[in-house]
């Protein structure tokens, strides 16, 4: 047996024992996305900036049954290629995953292999199964999404989950300095939302909730979908979510947290109409009242302080303490304007891109982000941004 191993790498930049590793006769060929010095490979998808195209590629140019899909600075050894022949030979598999070392520290991962329906229904994928160094059968892993690009392999496990066997190699661990954080959460909105419709609530998705009452375990399931949405920081499509579960069953969570989407989206106003026409409790009401208050009294100062002569009372470190307070739609906003007066302009951009995220149906977010990502020559991301949360 032999793998084909396939880097998908930005940099080129492998650590010693991953080199080394390379060398074992496990390895019958190595395909990497830019040379690796020390590391004779085949080129796929130089320059491509879709990493979800160059995988299908190095799919379809794979030699071998089994493919180990490995990034930048991740650290494996001989053994790991060892423990997985091993796990092969005692039975074909679709998907091995090793545990994993973050910095020194190890996270250990469950092995989910008889209980996909659990891990599909936790909505937590790309927790619960590591992003690298795991490895898939050439034929049971195809045709990835191009439209998902870094998130290609959750989105394909999502919809696949019922027929892929999975399996952890528990001896097994890849080592790389710190867990990648994702600019853009709007792939993992979209593939959760896409695959509601795929899956039955009553038997896959929602199976623990009682449903011989109908209308309350729809009205939870729709919330636990917000509930992860907002964890995306995709609050106007939670707040649809909570929205939905209002009308099946009118209760102080779905209400609670659809107030606070509508906080983080920065639509006070609507706040406001919602506290006083609902039957809030008096005890949310002036919690909310009182965080209303004090975050337009922030906005209210930061506003005049982002351009011009109190321009200068701000830092990075007051940016960071005022994100720590709030950091809805608006405060992004507005801190993008700072760092745009600064002639900062990725900066800038950085922070108009995560207050889309937040409120893609805010006119003045997007008459803001448009032409600055035209003079970056990012148009493609934000046009791929607002697709994911409006369609």
């Amino acid at each position: 047996m032999k793998f084909t191993i396939c880097l998908l790498n930005g940099r080129g930049e492998l650590p010693p024992s991953t080199k080394e590793a390379l060398k074992s006769d496990l390895v019958g060929e190595v395909m990497s996305r830019s040379p690796v010095e020390g590391v004779e490979s085949q080129i796929v998808g130089e320059g491509e900036r879709n990493t979800a195209r160059v995988a299908n590629e190095m799919v379809e140019r794979a030699s071998h049954d089994y493919l180990i899909w490995l990034h930048d600075g991740v650290g494996i050894d001989g053994e790991l290629l060892e423990e997985y022949r091993e796990l092969l030979e005692e039975g074909e598999v679709d998907l091995i995953y090793p545990n994993l070392i973050i910095g020194g520290r190890s996270k250990n991962f469950s092995d989910w292999s008889d209980k996909k329906i659990e891990l599909l229904q936790s909505f937590r994928l790309e927790e619960e199964i590591p992003p690298t160094a795991f490895c898939t059968k050439k034929r049971a892993f195809t045709d990835f999404d191009e439209s998902m690009e870094e998130y290609t392999f959750y989105n394909f496990l999502y919809r696949n989950i019922k027929r892929v066997s999975l399996r952890l190699s528990d001896l097994s661990f890849a080592e790389l300095p710190e867990l990648p954080t994702p600019m853009d959460l709007s792939f993992n909105s979209k593939t959760l939302r896409s695959i509601l419709p795929l899956y039955n609530f009553q038997e896959e998705l929602f199976y623990h909730l009682d449903w011989k009452r109908e209308e309350v375990a729809y009205a939870t399931a729709y919330t636990l979908v917000g509930n992860r949405l907002m964890e995306y920081h995709d609050y106007y499509n939670a707040s649809l979510f909570y929205k939905k579960a209002l009308l099946f069953f009118h209760n102080q969570e779905s209400l609670k947290n659809l107030l606070y989407s509508y906080y983080q989206m920065g639509l006070f106003s609507e706040m406001v109409k919602m506290v006083d026409r609902e039957p809030v409790q008096e005890e949310l009401k002036e919690r909310f009242t009182e965080k209303l208050f004090h975050t337009e009294s922030l906005l209210k100062w930061l506003e005049p302080r982002v351009q011009g002569e109190k321009a200068e009372e701000l830092d990075d470190r007051l940016i960071r303490d005022i994100l720590d307070t709030y950091d809805g739609a608006p405060i992004h906003n507005l801190i993008a304007a700072y760092y745009i007066y600064r002639g900062e302009l990725e900066k800038g951009y950085l922070h108009l891109f995560q207050a889309a995220m937040r409120n893609p149906i805010d006119r003045q977010i997007l008459e803001n982000i448009a032409p600055l990502a035209q003079h970056l020559q990012r148009t493609h991301e934000v046009s791929g941004l607002y697709d994911r949360l409006l369609h």
